[in-house]
């Protein structure tokens, strides 16, 4: 099961808008602040924060959506 849960988180990731995945990315696994980041893409560190703040909600609706989804067509 765990890796279909993996799996799955690849793929909510990947269907992430380009900014939101990116952001999520250097942050998860470069480990970058977010001062760090928005020197990076150019952009307010304050919208480094914002767009991780969406990423992580996305991928949690997402998720949700998902494993109800596959619960419910057992």
């Amino acid at each position: 099961a765990n890796d279909d849960e993996r799996e799955l988180l690849r793929e909510l990731i990947a269907e992430l808008p380009e900014d939101l995945r990116d952001t999520l990315r250097l942050s998860a696994l470069d480990e970058l602040n977010s001062r760090e980041i928005g020197e990076l893409m150019g952009v307010p560190e304050g919208t480094v924060r914002t767009r991780l703040m969406r990423a992580r909600t996305e991928l949690h609706e997402r998720w949700t959506a998902r494993r109800g989804e596959a619960i419910s067509s057992r």
